[in-house]
């Protein structure tokens, strides 16, 4: 019976340990339950979606039904990828001219089929991928989200966007990064904005050309890929096209979007650390 009774302490002591160890793994995010690293079954995965903003002009040279997608796929992204159609149809130069009323417009049609997915779909991951002059399409879809609306990663790829513009606002829709690529050899964007300017702003120089000046970026969620001789091998050699090329969105901007991480928990232990 002592025997017994002595065998029963130690089994209670060693549950008592392991229960108190689970509680600290769960606590600090590294819980096996913990949905954010969780393996996630195939199904849910497939209810995972991506909204594409391209860029003036459309069309596949722009990565329309073509590398960009591609790139995603070919990093193992198995869900929906929606194409944004908010282009004229006229070509590039009528696609720039449109005023801010009609681009907002079609936003606002991303809008709701971005919530209308996540109203139907609560558990799955929703990103937004965009290039060139539909990274502004992207932030006003972001402006035209109800308060409680967030997608969980953003990328902004050769942005035409003010290298002084504040995005506080849209980006509290926004729970975990926005990559913006960063090239001076981006020969379009200098030429695009010395006609054009820039989406809210004149003649400033763009983010997609020199970054963020200091000050301007939320330096919480906001992260910067720029471009270096590495690149070239996969695609990437500096151009505002080449941004999208296939191999290049599939090993280095797909496996930073589709790491899920939301930066508004503190994450003390390693295996949750952002890149």
């Amino acid at each position: 019976m002592r025997i017994l009774t002595t065998t029963n302490s130690r089994i209670a002591r060693r549950t008592a340990v392991v229960s108190t160890l689970l509680l600290v793994l769960t606590a600090c995010g590294c819980s096996k339950t913990d949905a954010r690293v969780q393996t996630r079954t195939a199904k849910a995965e497939q209810l995972d979606a991506i909204w594409f903003f391209d860029g003036a002009g459309g069309g596949g040279m722009f990565g329309r039904q073509g590398p960009v997608e591609r790139g995603f796929r070919a990093a193992g992204f198995a869900g929906e990828f929606h194409h944004v159609a908010w282009q004229t149809g006229l070509g590039p130069l009528f696609d720039h001219d449109t005023d801010e009323s009609y681009k907002r417009e079609k936003a606002a049609e991303a809008a709701k089929e971005i919530r209308g997915h996540l109203r139907d779909h609560p558990e799955s991951h929703v990103h937004i991928v965009a290039f060139s002059l539909g990274t502004a399409l992207a932030v006003y879809t972001l402006e035209a989200l109800p308060p409680s609306v967030r997608v969980d990663n953003m990328a902004m790829l050769g942005s035409h966007l003010s290298s002084t513009s504040d995005l506080t606002a849209p980006l509290r829709h926004v729970s975990g990064r926005v990559w913006f690529t960063v090239s001076p050899k981006d020969s379009v964007l200098k030429t695009v904005t010395a006609v054009w300017g820039n989406p809210k702003s004149k003649r400033e120089r763009p983010i997609g050309l020199i970054g963020f000046l200091p000050g301007a970026e939320d330096t919480r969620k906001i992260r910067t890929l720029r471009w270096h001789p590495g690149f070239t091998s996969k695609g990437w050699h500096g151009s505002h096209i080449g941004v999208t090329s296939a191999e290049f969105v599939e090993k280095e901007l797909a496996p930073r979007i589709l790491k899920i991480a939301d930066i508004d928990q503190p994450s003390p232990c390693p295996c949750l650390q952002p890149t």
